[in-house]
């Protein structure tokens, strides 16, 4: 209940108190897809993605306030689903949280120094992960939605 307390706590000191935060979670595990849901689906409006393709999908459709990606995928590993994105949208590359396994390569660590996003190492607690967003939050605000033109 505690850990419950203040995650509401932070959100409420991000001023995104207006809508609940959008969280995008790109996974290729789907149990922790779902548990990751659970974790998050009080506070935040989430998203499910199990690919980085599935996730420009939904990037494509609108933009989202945090997006929690695990580092070793199949097909695109977060390091790359991040300078894809720092290409084509910084903004969303600004607002990853990398989740990451327990080994992994020295370009893995290189990456998570360069990129500047926090990471999150499994296993996690939700407070821990609710840290992360909050940090996020915290540095970039809500996202914007674009206008058409």
């Amino acid at each position: 209940m505690n850990g419950r307390r203040n995650s509401e706590d932070r959100m409420r000191s991000t001023g995104v108190t207006r809508r609940r935060p959008r969280v995008l979670i790109i996974d290729d595990d789907a149990r922790l897809r779902d548990v990751l849901s659970l974790v998050l689906s009080d506070d935040c409006e989430v998203t499910l993605a199990a690919s980085g393709a599935e996730a420009f999908e939904h990037l494509g459709e609108s933009p989202f306030d945090v997006i929690v990606c695990d580092l070793s995928m199949p097909r695109m590993s977060g390091s790359q689903i991040h300078a894809a994105l720092a290409e084509q949208n910084p903004d969303a590359a600004n607002r990853m949280v990398i989740v990451t396994g327990g080994a992994y390569s020295s370009a893995s660590e290189e990456f998570l120094r360069a990129s500047g996003c926090p990471h999150v190492p499994k296993p996690f607690t939700p407070d821990e992960l609710m840290g992360a967003i909050h940090e996020i939050l915290l540095r970039h605000g809500p996202a914007q939605f674009r206008q058409a033109v």
